[in-house]
């Protein structure tokens, strides 16, 4: 009677250990693996077979999605993970390389592609809604760098980045006909960079300035003229009447200057913006009487300011420009329309 227990407990130890063996065989092969960090594939998954992976996966030579076909370029390793028709994927983090042998698309908007001409660049390009081509970046366009064109609705260009023309960049705005209305060249044959439009509006200042150097002290809104010592030079204008007056050094009174001519590196070149022309905010005296606005300004026994023009046969040659606002008696700042006379 014992030997028949002792046989049939046997039994029953023999059974419940082929249990835990099958069911722990289920949980690796079905992806769940208990509370383990991360979970093993081996073997093929053919047909309809699917495994679903809560943790992670690692992949030591290649998952193929979508049929059993081999791909030349993943044989021997050299991939990790090749869809053969469709993958979706709801989050994808990218700690390496992703390479693309000839092109990606997004739907049929987006196309990012090996350059048509051959070069080892590559080009991306955009459609709207209704598939015309709205942006097309080229990297490498042949003869030169990369190039970024975009259209306006009607298929135009209108809008080019070249990286490369002529030795530089250079922008391209144009009308809806695709007609050139601003250019912008960083090395135009000419010389130097070039700005071409037909109208130019400047919101940012009132006069047109060059820059000098100017000795004795000048701050914005003074008078200087020409330093007969030092060619090409300026200095704070100290005498009435005085024909070699040049102009009002710019930047007083809030105004600042619209558009400041000059060459870095040469004779042309200096610190301060001197008006040449247009409007600027001018230190002057009275002593010499009240300013009226249209009265005539010209340069005074005081080291850089105006004062009214009272002798205009006296003051021929050495005026300033006309007031545009007024100043009764003392020093103060005066509206100037500058034009040298």
């Amino acid at each position: 009677m014992k030997k028949t227990l002792l046989t049939v407990g046997l039994c029953i130890v023999i059974l419940l250990f082929g249990r835990w063996l099958n069911d722990a065989g289920a949980s690796s092969g079905d992806g769940s693996a208990g509370g383990a960090a991360c979970a093993s594939i081996a073997g093929d998954l053919n047909g309809d077979s699917r495994r679903d992976i809560s943790d992670a996966v690692f992949l030591l030579s290649h998952l193929f999605l979508g049929g059993p076909a081999p791909v030349a370029f993943c044989q021997g390793g050299g991939c990790d993970l090749e869809a053969k028709d469709c993958i979706t994927l709801q989050k994808f983090f990218l700690s390496g390389d992703l390479l693309v042998p000839n092109q990606v698309a997004v739907g049929d908007k987006a196309l990012l592609r090996r350059t048509e001409s051959g070069t080892d660049g590559a080009d991306f390009t955009l459609r709207d809604s209704a598939g015309t081509l709205t942006m097309n970046m080229d990297t490498e366009e042949i003869g030169g760098g990369a190039i970024i064109r975009m259209t306006n609705d009607a298929g135009i260009e209108t809008v080019k980045i070249d990286a490369d023309q002529v030795d530089a960049a250079a922008v391209e705005l144009k009308k809806a006909d695709g007609t050139l209305g601003i250019l912008l060249d960083a090395n135009n044959p000419i010389g130097g960079s070039l700005i071409s439009t037909q109208v130019l509006k400047i919101t940012g200042g009132a006069d047109v300035a060059e820059p000098f150097d100017v000795e004795g002290g000048a701050a914005p809104g003074m008078v200087v003229a020409i330093d007969p010592a030092r060619p090409g030079k300026l200095r704070l204008a100290t005498e009435p009447n005085d024909r070699k007056v040049a102009g009002i050094v710019s930047g007083a009174g809030g105004v600042r200057p619209g558009l400041v001519m000059g060459q870095a590196g040469t004779s042309a070149d200096g610190e301060l913006s001197v008006a040449l022309t247009g409007r600027v905010y001018c230190w002057c005296d009275a002593a010499n009487g009240p300013i009226e606005p249209g009265d005539f300004l010209t340069s005074s026994a005081t080291p850089g300011y105006a004062m009214r023009a009272t002798d205009l046969e006296a003051s021929r040659g050495a005026i300033l420009g006309k007031a545009m606002t007024g100043l009764k008696d003392g020093r103060g700042l005066v509206l100037v329309l500058v034009g040298l006379q």
